[in-house]
């Protein structure tokens, strides 16, 4: 049976984020929301016993980077395989989900590019292999460096001939 994984990065002020990604968030406290009710007319003996409220949160601002998200390929170009690119809103629901893989590249050292040979060598020594449409993940360790100052100016990175040859063989 299919296991699915969430992967979403959570919602949260980290104050080692540069100013375009950082979140602010209001938090609002129950008794404020109990009497918002109240204002607009629900008077408090229909209220359940022991209300006091819900929270209210209000997400004030948050960069596209700041949380999980996904690329369009109209981001990176306005054709692709000699048609028009899709726009986030006609990306199928099913190009986000489907079996996977993670490929473990922790030991990279910071920029020290991922290459084609690194993964064909992960994938020997795992016994694994890639299928048509599988959806391939890199592990680089780096999520551990998030909410640090860190986190911008340290890691590794596919090299474009390693996704050329990941594109050719999914």
């Amino acid at each position: 049976m299919s296991k699915i994984i969430d992967l979403s990065k959570t919602i949260q002020y980290n104050s080692g984020d540069p100013s375009f990604m950082k979140v602010k968030i209001k938090h609002k406290a129950h008794k404020k929301a109990k009497w918002l009710v109240r204002f607009l007319g629900l008077p408090f003996r229909l209220f359940p016993k022991k209300f006091t409220g819900w929270a209210d949160d209000e997400i004030r601002k948050m960069g596209v980077h700041s949380t999980t998200h996904i690329d369009a390929p109209w981001h990176y170009t306005s054709t692709c395989m000699g048609k028009r690119a899709k726009t986030i809103d006609e990306v199928p629901l099913e190009w986000c989900f489907g079996e996977g893989i993670v490929i473990d590249m922790t030991h990279k050292k910071d920029f020290d590019p991922i290459t084609s040979k690194d993964i064909i060598a992960f994938l020997e020594k795992e016994k694994l292999s890639l299928t048509p449409e599988m959806i391939v993940l890199i592990k680089t360790g780096r999520d551990q460096l998030m909410g640090t100052k860190d986190f911008f100016y340290k890691g590794t990175g596919m090299s474009a001939k390693a996704t050329e040859w990941l594109i050719t063989k999914n």
